[in-house]
């Protein structure tokens, strides 16, 4: 009989044994399904924009940016300079080597295709966020998979993202989200396993993310608090741990020192770039600034409408009567208050409310002014936090009643978990709506910007931006009727432009080109006057209106304005070519000989200046020099 119960306990043994790889088994493919449908759901979410233009800084960083354009050649020169030197030369502020090697590398392949830039920028949002549903599995141990699937399907759908997908310049944003993704996933498999190598993955990850972008130095405040409250450490214990983390932050922080010629995060900054720069008090400063903080929790909780530029003056300045003001400062003083007293609880809404703070500190414009009012992009990773809240509220308010020691609803399918699944569904496919449809906006710069002139209508930058686009646009136009309308409407459009901002030097250029371009001299004239009003040494400016006193034939004032572009700027060729022609049509022939050299300096083989030369000399009977300049203007 003891046999019996021996051998009987022995086979239920063997039973429990078989079923758990088969158990395991059911969670693992379980997972890889769940990935794979958040893999192909953020995929197809974006897949409209595959077939885009270029649009807004996406010239800045990769097409005129002279590394980025030198392939596997530019990478060396990429890490030894600032972010966008190999544009502007201008080797400041910004150190974001990882992402222009990435660009380096596409154009090696691809060249300039946008086709190309746009199908991986997609490709690299749904591998963020299938590797975020993995790395919350991680995190979330104990709260089944259902959990880390919907927050990862909220942080998917959600509309504030398209500026940073649909915009290949937003690779910056997605690379620091993904590398700082797989910091977390390494750091986790590090806390369970304690395998030194998964630690070592986790800080070269977060290397990798410093030098994607500044933004990630946050992360370092972010990291203790995670080992905290998510694994069985306490504070001094997550503090220890962090500690790899700190030193690569330093190690950072010295090579960027050693690279740029400024280190520092700040920058001067006009109005355009910041309407905090309008604030005539610090109070009024702060004031504007938490309305602007409270219009970032209302873009997450409902993101329409939505806008690449937020700038002067679609937020104006206020004091502390602005209720809007009070309202949001008393928002975020709650949010942080909850999120101090109970974070030592390891409360994981605490965690949620601090992920947004924290990483969003950086580019708040509390701390540091930054050169934008407010951007979408900024909340690109804060909103993970939101998705986190959102979710982790809900359980909350359906577990309310929940008895002690009963399993968590979540856990198993029953009524209450197919509310939740419901809740977050409906708001996934609402935010899917608005992302897919925002998504046909970002087709060129020409959409996007007659899209947001009716989401900022105050916005200066916004009107100015479709003002010039529809300038440059007008060049290439071929049809006189379309040209004409595109010219008028750049000029409503710019006219606007200085009524928010009537300081806006480059928009009273643009605007003196609308005219000059539609035949309107006398308003061109106007135009160009009022940008050196604001700008004394704009050298298209002088130029150009040097060009109308020159159709006018007053020779002096011509020369008077062409004397005063080159000695803004040197190295602008223009004004030399049209001095030389100036001085030539007062007879002036060795000062006209001087100027057209001078410019043929620049372009040996500039036809208009050859053909000048040509004449010149002809009429001055210097038949040899004149055939010589001549068959250069034919070449």
């Amino acid at each position: 009989m003891g046999k019996f119960n021996k051998g009987e306990r022995h086979v239920q043994k063997e039973e429990r044994i078989e079923k758990r790889p088969i158990a395991a088994s059911s969670g693992s493919n379980k997972k890889k399904l769940y990935a794979s449908l958040i893999f192909i759901f953020s995929f197809f979410l974006y897949s409209n924009t595959i077939t885009h233009d270029y649009a807004l800084d996406d010239d800045v960083v990769f097409k005129e940016n002279r590394y980025v354009q030198q392939g596997f050649e530019g990478i060396k020169d990429i890490f030894s300079h600032g972010f966008l030197y190999g544009f502007n030369q201008r080797n400041n502020q910004s150190y974001r080597p990882l992402v222009s090697t990435v660009f380096a590398i596409e154009y090696a392949f691809f060249g300039a295709n946008p086709l190309a830039g746009h199908l991986i920028n997609v490709f690299f949002y749904a591998l963020s966020c299938m590797l975020l549903f993995l790395m919350l599995t991680k995190m979330f141990r104990g709260h089944g998979l259902i959990v880390p699937f919907l927050i990862a399907l909220i942080y998917a759908a959600h509309p504030i993202h398209t500026e940073v997908v649909a915009n290949i310049k937003g690779r910056d944003d997605m690379l620091t989200l993904l590398l700082m993704v797989v910091t977390f996933y390494f750091l986790f498999d590090y806390l369970v396993k304690q395998k030194r190598m998964y630690l070592v993955l986790s800080v070269i990850a977060y290397f990798g993310c410093l030098l994607t972008k500044e933004n990630a130095v946050a992360i370092i405040a972010l990291i203790p608090i995670t080992i905290f409250v998510f694994s069985e450490s306490n504070i001094r214990g997550a503090m220890r741990s962090s500690l790899p983390f700190g030193m690569v932050l330093i190690l950072y922080l010295l090579l960027r020192d050693s690279v740029l010629d400024t280190v520092g995060f700040g920058e001067q900054l006009d109005i355009i770039n910041n309407s905090l720069m309008a604030a005539k008090t610090k109070s009024e400063m702060l004031a504007t600034n938490f309305v602007i903080l409270g219009k970032y929790l209302a873009l997450l909780a409902v993101p329409h409408p939505l806008s690449f530029d937020y700038s002067f003056n679609h937020f104006p300045i206020v004091g502390w009567s602005n209720w809007q003001a009070l309202l949001s400062l008393g928002i975020y003083v709650a949010l942080g208050v909850y999120a101090v007293k109970n974070i030592m609880k390891k409360d994981i809404i605490a965690y949620g409310i601090l992920l947004y703070l924290i990483t969003f500190s950086v580019t708040s414009n509390l701390f540091v002014k930054i050169g934008a009012t407010l951007g979408e992009r900024f909340m690109f990773i804060p909103s993970l936090g939101f998705a986190i809240v959102f979710v982790l509220i809900i359980i909350r308010l359906l577990d309310r009643n929940k008895p002690e020691g009963e399993e968590a609803f979540y856990l198993s399918m029953n009524a209450k978990s197919k509310t939740l699944i419901g809740i977050v569904v409906v708001m996934a496919l609402t935010y899917s709506v608005k992302t897919y449809s925002r998504n046909f906006d970002w087709e060129n710069n020409q959409t996007l910007f007659r899209a947001d002139i009716n989401a900022t209508p105050n916005s200066a930058r916004t009107h100015f931006s479709l003002g010039s686009t529809l300038n440059t646009n007008s060049e290439t136009e071929q049809d006189p009727n379309k040209k004409a309308e595109m010219l008028q409407e750049a000029i409503t459009e710019l006219r606007r432009t200085v009524e928010i901002h009537p300081t806006f030097s480059a928009a009273w250029y643009n605007m003196g080109v609308a005219y000059f371009n539609s035949k309107d001299e006398a308003n061109a004239m106007i135009a160009y006057q009022n940008c050196l009003l604001y700008n004394a040494f704009d050298k298209q400016a002088l130029n150009n209106l040097g060009v109308i006193y020159f159709n006018r034939k007053e020779y002096k004032e011509a020369i008077e304005h062409f004397n005063r572009a080159i000695k803004a700027f040197p190295g602008f060729p223009d004004p030399y070519a049209n001095m030389g022609a100036a001085y030539h049509n007062m007879g002036d022939a060795k000062n006209a000989i001087t100027y057209y050299e001078q410019a043929l300096g620049f372009n040996p083989n500039n036809r208009m200046v050859n053909g000048n030369l040509a004449k010149l000399y002809n009429t001055l009977g210097e038949s040899a020099k004149s055939e010589f300049y001549a068959k250069r203007a034919a070449q």
